[in-house]
């Protein structure tokens, strides 16, 4: 199940995360003498080489360029005897699972005995708060399960097992040498320090936080203060960064500051590459003081928005188109240290599509009419659009996704798109393989006509027809807006057998 298991999340995760500054890889590369990681796509997997001896932390994917950034750093899949697993989800596990190529089974699996239950199928992993269990975990490789507080001894390193249940009911953390922390997914780094890890994915979050704090007390009691070194976003030896806020849950919508080392999108690995894997070291996570930081938020969004930046450069010529997009990062730079307030649930709508939007809006009828204006966002929208139909198009074609697709609108809108987001909302009673919700007031046409915009709340609404329209065996239907005068935006999407 692993490579169908890591294209799905590699699509779904794609989606959901762009532009949200959750996963922060570090590139392939050295930390330290004894420490080297490699980058698959949002994740990390790390070895950790002493006396002769190279172990192995964590699996990642199913992931094709993993035997050639392991040579970048010098290191044979067939020289790893021995793998410490965090836990046993797809991105940590999927080079150990029975269809992945099998360039590791002679190696021996360590995890605990709690997270072995995963795999024997005597408990099934949620995510999404339990609404959507992953695929089960099969591999053929020897394991050793262990208990919390447990010392492993291999060819003399010194590796203490903990167990930190709450991202999963058996996550364990490993303490190498009393040096390194490998901790998975349950320190989550932010520009303002360390978090729990990503609320949706987690079984239990109030398990999580007090795991996090048991940890941070044992190493404080014992005044260990490790190289602390994460799944997704780098790593740290400052403890106070460390556990800067072990009692919140990070979430991809909170506010948080902006963090300019993080990539738009974790899956664009172009600048993961060999020059820099043997001369960089991987460097350390540290507290951000941007004074900058409205300006740098500014230019981090605006990466996302090349289709409106391509669509500008069609209609101007080069160099009044690129004066253009200059003056949008100035338009939405203000937008943004405007707004710093705003609440917490209206950030991710605001920042990701309502601000550089409008921003690119108030640029372009600087130099042309409102009418021109209109035309050129519109049709970078439907260009966008048109990739993401692509994507789901492809996706409904697999069976069973359509029942999946509409199941999920529920928890989505209500999550996405509810009170805490700035909608507001009538929901339906469900029906089985339909969904139906009408959304009577939305922050789309709040913001855009407080900025001078509200003639753009037009495109926004027909992006969810070229989005959700015509897709294999999905009827999207709709009857009216509120930005064309209507009393909702009204959305009805039913499975079409």
């Amino acid at each position: 199940m692993s490579k169908e298991a890591t294209k799905f999340q590699k699509k779904a995760m794609g989606m959901m995360y762009r532009g949200t500054e959750i996963f922060k890889p570090v590139n392939t590369g050295r930390i330290d003498e004894h420490v080297s990681a490699v980058r698959e796509w949002i994740a990390n997997i790390f070895f950790y080489t002493k006396n002769g001896t190279t172990i192995m932390i964590d699996a990642g994917y199913s992931y094709d360029r993993l035997k050639e950034k392991m040579s970048w750093l010098g290191i044979d899949p067939s020289d790893i005897r021995h793998i410490l697993i965090t836990h046993q989800d797809t991105d940590h596990v999927g080079a150990v699972e029975r269809d992945s190529g099998g360039i590791f089974k002679d190696a021996v699996l360590y995890l605990s005995e709690e997270e072995n239950r995963y795999m024997t199928g005597e408990v099934r992993r949620k995510v999404c708060f339990g609404w959507y269990p992953l695929p089960m975990v099969h591999t053929d490789n020897r394991k050793v399960l262990l208990k919390h507080g447990q010392i492993l001894d291999i060819d003399g390193i010194r590796i203490e097992c903990l167990l930190v249940p709450g991202h999963t009911w058996g996550h364990m953390v490993y303490l190498i040498d009393n040096e390194y922390l490998f901790t998975g997914d349950t320190i989550w780094f932010g520009a303002d320090g360390g978090y729990s890890f990503i609320s949706g994915l987690a079984e239990n979050n109030n398990t999580a936080v007090h795991s996090l704090e048991r940890l941070e007390k044992t190493l404080r009691a014992r005044k260990v203060f490790p190289k602390v070194i994460t799944g997704h976003t780098g790593w740290s030896q400052d403890p106070d960064f460390v556990f800067a806020h072990r009692d919140r849950v990070i979430s991809p919508f909170m506010k948080k500051p902006h963090d300019p080392t993080a990539p738009y999108d974790g899956y664009d690995e172009s600048d993961d590459t060999k020059e820099k894997a043997e001369t960089v070291l991987i460097p350390e996570k540290k507290f951000i003081q941007d004074d900058a930081q409205f300006r740098n938020k500014a230019r981090q969004l605006l990466k996302s928005k090349e289709h409106i930046r391509d669509t500008i450069r069609k209609y101007f010529s080069l160099e009044t188109a690129e004066n253009i997009w200059n003056r949008t990062e100035d338009i939405l730079t203000e937008i943004l240290e405007k707004y710093k307030d705003i609440p917490e649930g209206h950030r991710f709508h605001a920042e990701n599509f309502i601000f550089p939007a409008a921003a690119a809006g108030i640029a372009l009828k600087e130099v042309t009419d409102p009418e021109n204006t209109y035309r050129i966002i519109n049709e970078a929208a439907a260009v966008n659009c048109e990739k993401m139909h692509r994507s789901l198009e492809k996706m409904m074609k697999v069976p069973g996704m359509a029942d999946v697709f509409v199941k999920a609108w529920d928890p989505v809108s209500r999550k996405m798109f509810g009170k805490d987001a700035g909608f507001e909302n009538r929901f339906y009673e469900k029906k089985k393989g339909e969904y139906r919700m009408d959304i009577l007031a939305c922050p789309y046409q709040k913001y855009l006509k407080e900025l001078g915009c509200g003639e753009l709340g037009t495109i926004f609404c027909e992006n969810d027809e070229r989005t959700y329209g015509n897709l294999p065996h999905i009827c999207f239907e709709r009857t009216q807006t509120l930005a064309s005068g209507g009393d909702c935006c009204d959305f009805c999407v039913r499975t079409v057998k």
